[in-house]
């Protein structure tokens, strides 16, 4: 039995059930999640190295060009749309995942011939389903996926709304909460076993309720805002091995920084800071690893400003947050949902700069393919309604109860604020003219 001077609770009401039936699994290997048809989420896991090495074992030539590595890959969004009308709206694997981009850095608007074209790098590319991934052989990194880009086109394109925030939200409920509460004034460490005191939690704080803003909570978008998020959290409590030597809040906590009953939140948010535009309004490239993990007190409020949101970060959460941000482009490396993620990031504000800058009039283009259901359907997946909570508990000095909570905050048309340009008068080289006959080109 632990002495109850050594017992350190770490009631990290985390968001998601366990990758394996063990309560204090870890995992090295790569982690996708699947839903099942009453919303529930479920953790997939495949053990490997790393996912660049899986990649690497699956060099097969896809019989196109989009083998070839390039530096700047340029997709007419018009071209590819006709290209998928002209093929009675059935796509290939090159439309799917946008001739093998592995990010967007660059938008550019074509004035003469009403264009809009995305660049970036690209490179061949391996589909590995059970993780339900995409990434490139090279790299290793995910592709672009189209139905991601799609969801955000939708959301601020010709028909969407006015801009608002997309993201993504795990949290207990009131009651799981109560009867958490309730169970912790029963805990005797004389008596209960670690497994009994960790179990006896997670059951009592039951089901998190999981809440999608902005885009539909059908979409793959939604499931790499969630993956993303609860991943994230497993992390800081030692549920998931932390990747790239970021520093867990669970091993940076000490009874004496953290309050008894806080509640940790912590959110993944864009570096706002970001963006190059053009003079002319007509480009923009992104810039910087676009993404970062802050803690309560950080969260970017809708006008750009530094918002709390109900209590400041302790030391050990600050300590995780700036770790976790410091090393996220080797996390990304390791763990692909967080490329996904910065991926989705930048999608949202070239959606919220066609918007901002009013591009879909000016090239007169209504996506009336892409922008239609019925037509592209990207709403394929079970909705994302609620996730089994998980539960640590670490021997380490003292007592620290710690529920957690947060999720995932995009506000992009903050990024396309002028004091957060890294440059308003940046200058690109225009790309060449788009061939004849296709929808994307190496430039």
């Amino acid at each position: 039995m632990l002495k109850r001077s050594a017992l350190l609770l770490t009631v990290l009401a985390v968001v998601i059930a366990l990758f394996t039936s063990s309560a204090n699994a870890q995992t090295n290997g790569y982690a996708g999640i699947q839903v099942n048809a009453s919303g529930e989420l479920k953790m997939n896991t495949v053990r490997d190295n790393s996912l660049k090495a899986i990649a690497l074992q699956a060099r097969k030539a896809l019989g196109s060009a989009a083998n070839e590595t390039c530096e700047m890959r340029c997709v007419s969004l018009r071209a590819l749309e006709k290209a998928i009308e002209a093929n009675n709206y059935a796509l290939t694997e090159e439309m799917k995942y946008l001739a093998g981009l592995t990010r967007i850095e660059y938008v550019f608007f074509d004035p003469e011939n009403k264009d809009i074209i995305i660049a970036g790098p690209a490179e061949n590319w391996v589909v590995y389903p059970e993780l339900d991934r995409v990434v490139g052989i090279k790299s290793g990194r995910p592709v672009v996926r189209l139905e991601d880009l799609v969801a955000a086109l939708r959301l601020y394109g010709p028909d969407g709304s006015d801009p608002t925030t997309i993201g993504c939200s795990i949290d207990p409920t009131p009651e799981g909460l109560a009867r958490f509460q309730q169970f912790v004034r029963t805990v005797n460490p004389y008596r209960m076993s670690v497994s009994e005191i960790r179990n006896g939690m997670t059951s009592s704080i039951g089901n998190y309720n999981v809440r999608v803003d902005g885009v539909s909570p059908n979409t793959h978008f939604a499931k790499v805002l969630v993956e993303a998020d609860y991943r994230m959290k497993l992390i800081g409590i030692g549920l998931e091995n932390p990747p790239a030597g970021v520093r867990s809040f669970i091993s940076a906590a000490s009874a004496t920084d953290v309050a008894r009953n806080a509640l940790c939140r912590w959110y993944f948010v864009p570096n706002y800071q970001c963006v190059k535009m053009s003079d002319d309004g007509n480009a923009i490239q992104l810039v910087g690893q676009g993404v970062k993990l802050v803690g309560e007190d950080e969260v970017i409020a809708a006008e750009g400003s530094r918002a709390q949101t109900g209590g400041s970060q302790n030391p050990a959460s600050r300590t995780f947050t700036r770790s976790f941000t410091d090393r996220y482009e080797k996390v990304s490396m390791v763990s692909p949902v967080y490329a996904e993620l910065r991926n989705l990031i930048d999608i949202a504000i070239v959606a919220a700069y066609l918007n901002q800058e009013g591009i879909f009039a000016k090239a007169d283009w209504s996506m009336p393919t892409l922008g239609d259901e019925t037509k592209y359907s990207i709403e394929t997946g079970s909705p994302l309604k609620y996730a089994p909570a998980a539960c640590n508990v670490v021997s380490k000095g003292g007592r620290l109860m710690t529920p957690t909570g947060g999720g995932v905050q995009i506000q992009p048309q903050v990024a396309l604020n002028d004091e957060n340009l890294v440059d308003n008068d940046a200058k690109f080289a225009k790309v060449s003219q788009l061939p004849e006959g296709k929808w994307w080109w190496n430039n």
